[in-house]
């Protein structure tokens, strides 16, 4: 059953080598086997080979060849070795449940190890309640054509245990439930329109199994006066509302036909014990039922619509429907033109930030905010954003990177955390800088006797081409008219930030550029984490999935694994290992690792939050 990259993982390796039939359709102990290896070239006396096989059309051909055969027919296949006085396994004992700490690593391991198949099967299953014959629905619906391994790989991963059941029940009956925390995480890579189909195909098939009772699931409630007990898992009851409230959607009212009002509440810990009375649990919340028996709030008017759309940060969609909404014209002008605003620091159009006239109908506080994540446009203006100091910019980051992932804008949010590996270095030097790798205030010490810091043709200075001629620039710009000022910030000074990071914590021909240092073994590890960031996994998907291009495109299973590869790939040192935090982010330990290389404390912003509170304020 199991996929072939997993068989060595079990307690019967699999023998790879040749199988030969007797002719006369054999039974297994009269099969020829001869081993590849050398130490199974030859079976012991007794053994017989049985067949590992993948329950695929492929698999099966050969061995039904060799089984059918009349003329000893001869195939490569691999087999298992048993004794014919193989003593009989002892009862199983349940696996115990996992603490959440180990929980957490079961889910990583899986999330790194297993097929994308066998992953985006999990997290379907994280919808429904756990039989074997569910799940087989669930497969079917949700990935059709694809072979039983893929269920058998996720049995198999360690995040589905087996729960107690009565001798008699059958063994697609049987109840299984996730470990600690991996529904509640798989859910989070679903869309609506999935876990609508997930659960409409499971009624579907109670309605057409009556010994499933009909279209719905029997499971456990709470109850005093109730005489069944349970000792592992979560009882059914809460699976459909968990979900429900998860994607906010309304729970559907009691009826006299379904369990009480109290299967609302959360769910008992796993060592509770309350005793439970058995109910018939319904699975389908359809659109029309959820809105006949419990009505979600509803948008009375097309503005409540529009403030909606402002708490998902949909500015340019508000911005373009407001004049239409709103009798106050003035006022639907000043929505629109703070909605314009919001929309350029969503898409990080960071050199318009001061200079875009809709900055003049912000609050004071909003604007002082938005500008220090500002990009100066000439060699002279003032305040000097983020050239005066890179933090700013990078809580701004962070709180984009969480919008997009909530709203599953992948590319979008992909292209952000590019941009924070091409300034992650001069985060990291600005302890030392005082400033955000402004070229107008760089110091003397770039250009120390001894130095090959932006010289052109050095054949000793480890540097690129592009990065020895960004250097160069960056050392003269500052006295550049604005155009060239502007292209140098488009084109070359992330290029610089990367120089520097290499001449601190890479050169192994070090010149004296470098001398001026206060902390450089502190900055050189500090540096050396934020090139391995560039190098990662997650940053690497930028050219995996370019943005406004119709293939490619990442998914949140995607993301999260290049992620979790990203962070073991960091994790060697001590700045690099903040990467394996649990922050509570999207992607768990950004903040953290920004911070370690930062020296400093980095949270996301709420700058784009409190724009989007004023929008609401100007349409309430």
């Amino acid at each position: 059953m199991l996929p072939e990259h997993l068989w060595a993982r079990t307690t019967l390796p699999p023998i790879p080598g040749r199988l030969k039939g007797s002719g006369r359709q054999s039974a297994n102990i009269e099969l020829d086997f001869a081993g590849y290896q050398r130490r199974a070239r030859r079976l012991p006396t007794g053994s017989i080979p049985v067949p590992i096989l993948e329950i695929r059309p492929e698999w099966i051909k050969p061995w039904a060849e060799v089984v059918a055969s009349q003329d000893g027919h001869a195939a490569d296949v691999a087999v298992a070795i048993f004794s014919g006085a193989e003593p009989r396994p002892a009862a199983s004992i349940p696996a115990p449940i996992p603490d959440d700490a180990a929980a957490a690593t079961i889910l990583s391991r899986f999330h790194a190890s297993a097929s994308p198949d066998a992953f985006q099967l999990a997290a379907y299953l994280s919808v429904a309640p756990l039989t074997i014959a569910i799940m087989r629905v669930v497969q079917e619906a949700m990935l059709p054509g694809r072979p039983p391994s893929v269920l058998a790989e996720v049995l198999f991963g360690g995040l589905i245990l087996p729960l107690p059941a009565i001798p008699t029940t059958l063994a697609q009956d049987w109840p299984y439930e996730f470990i600690p925390g991996a529904r509640t995480a798989l859910l989070e890579s679903l869309r609506t329109h999935e876990v609508d189909k997930i659960l409409t195909e499971i009624t579907r098939y109670g309605e057409h199994n009556p010994h499933q009772a009909i279209g719905k699931v029997s499971g456990l409630i709470p109850d005093p006066a109730g005489k069944a007990m349970i000792t592992q898992g979560v009882p059914w009851a809460w699976v459909r509302d968990h979900v429900l409230r998860r994607l906010g959607l309304p729970i559907p009212a009691a009826t006299p036909e379904t369990v009480s009002s109290k299967t609302t509440t959360p769910a008992p810990a796993v060592d509770d014990p309350m005793t439970y009375r058995t109910a018939l649990i319904g699975l389908e919340t359809s659109k029309a039922e959820a809105h006949q028996v419990a009505p979600a709030p509803k948008l009375d008017s097309t503005r409540d619509l529009l403030i909606a759309l402002a708490r998902r940060y949909s500015f340019s969609d508000v911005g373009a429907l407001a004049p239409g909404v709103l009798r106050d014209q003035t006022r639907a002008a000043l929505v629109a033109s703070v909605c314009e605003f919001g929309h350029r620091l969503l898409v990080l159009d960071a050199e318009d930030f001061a200079t875009d006239p809709a900055s003049r109908d912000l609050p004071d506080d909003l604007r002082r905010a938005a500008w220090a994540c500002h990009m100066p446009q000439t060699t002279r203006e003032q305040p000097r954003g983020v050239l005066d100091s890179m933090r700013p910019l990078f809580s701004l980051l962070l709180e984009v990177i969480r919008i997009r992932w909530e709203q599953r804008e992948l590319s979008a949010m992909i292209a952000a955390v590019h941009m924070a590996s091409e300034y992650l270095p001069l985060l990291a030097f600005e302890t030392e800088l005082g400033h955000g790798g402004d070229p107008a205030r760089w110091p003397a010490g770039l250009r120390a006797k001894g130095s090959r810091f932006g010289v052109i043709g050095d054949r000793e200075c480890p540097h690129t081409n592009s990065e020895k001629s960004a250097a160069e620039r960056t050392l003269r710009v500052a006295g550049e008219p604005g155009e060239g000022w502007r292209a140098y910030l488009d084109r070359q000074h992330s290029q610089v930030a990367g120089a520097l990071a290499y001449c601190v914590a890479r050169c192994r021909n070090p010149c004296t550029a470098m001398d001026w240092v206060a902390d450089r073994a502190g900055l050189a590890e500090r540096c050396r984490v934020a090139l391995e960031f560039a190098e990662t996994p997650l940053v690497r998907l930028r050219h995996a999935a370019p943005v406004g291009s119709g293939h490619g495109q990442p998914s949140p299973e995607g993301i999260l694994d290049a992620w979790a590869r990203s962070r073991v790939h960091l994790s060697r040192n001590g700045v690099g290992h903040r990467a394996t935090d649990d922050d509570g982010y999207p992607l768990p330990g950004l903040p953290s690792l920004i911070s370690a290389v930062a020296a400093t404390e980095i949270r996301p912003a709420t700058l784009l939050s409190d724009v989007a509170d004023e929008v609401v304020t100007l349409l309430s």
